[in-house]
């Protein structure tokens, strides 16, 4: 979700954090296929995705349609479950992201100069064909409604890509229109939820709160203090489900807690940790 988060500065790995990379997730377009294939698949060695190649199923073996991919949103989004409503706006995302994927490789001119620029934006994605199927433009509209409902109900994940999402789909109008009543009543509401959620163990949300009141890319005023007592309690979260710490966290700490005195510094850990106890009870 890189390129819907980028738009309001809640890319989570852009935060200064001091724990261990995690192994690399896959992202949801790069699995769509796999994971509607009825056959099984010989993964390269390297893990590339364009030199995994699928394998038949064995002979005899009758090999179920493919689901239709509106015919599964549908379905998800007519259940009463909240994290199906999530996963539901995930795989029409996914659709509109690698429309706007190709879209932006095809804005580019063409020649040498930039073609490795086209090549790289290409790399590792489905096609928006093969990534959209048959989700019809209904679905693409109602996506943030399902969106809203999942963040709303606390599901992980779904409060910082609502607010990626920019208000009511338009991300240019926290720039645009930042004193809009209509604006400022959403960005209240999202941040909101984005709190409730990091309340919750969310990393995404905590993360993302701790880069906003970095910031102040938008959605909130700068608050160094808040921004460190987020971090915290992420780095806290973390450290209990196990997570090492990198060999550079003493200087990481250092950048989070830069302009603050020993006192607010003092503070925002206390916060943090009271924060992160909340969440491990």
């Amino acid at each position: 979700m890189v390129i819907a988060l980028a738009s309001v500065g809640l890319i989570v790995g852009a935060a200064l954090i001091d724990l261990e990379p995690a192994p690399p997730v896959h992202e949801p377009v790069k699995l769509l296929a796999r994971e509607r294939s009825g056959g099984s698949f010989e993964r390269s060695p390297f893990g590339i995705a364009q030199h995994d190649r699928e394998l038949p199923p064995p002979q005899g073996v009758s090999v179920p349609p493919k689901p239709s991919r509106a015919a599964e949103v549908a379905r998800l989004w007519a259940s009463a479950d909240s994290r199906d409503a999530w996963h539901a706006y995930q795989l029409v995302d996914a659709c509109v992201r690698a429309r706007e994927v190709e879209a932006s490789a095809a804005a580019l001119p063409l020649g040498p100069p930039t073609a490795a620029a086209r090549e790289a934006m290409a790399s590792g994605w489905e096609s928006a064909a093969q990534v959209c199927d048959d989700i019809s433009a209904a679905q693409i509209a109602q996506r943030l409604h399902h969106l809203d409902v999942a963040a709303a109900a606390g599901v992980p994940g779904a409060a910082v890509a609502l607010a990626a999402e920019g208000p009511f789909g338009d991300r240019d109008a926290l720039a645009q229109r930042p004193d809009d009543p209509l604006v400022v009543a959403w960005k209240q509401r999202v941040v909101e939820l984005m709190q409730a959620s990091a309340k919750n163990g969310d990393k995404d949300a905590l993360l993302a709160l701790a880069n906003q009141y970095r910031s102040a890319d938008g959605l909130v005023a700068r608050d160094p203090q808040r921004a460190l007592a987020y971090w915290a309690a992420q780095r806290d979260i973390a450290h209990a489900a196990g997570a090492r710490t990198s060999r550079g966290a003493g200087k990481i700490a250092a950048a989070w807690s830069e302009g603050l005195s020993e006192e607010q510094i003092a503070a925002a850990i206390a916060d943090g940790q009271t924060l992160a106890a909340q969440t491990l009870k």
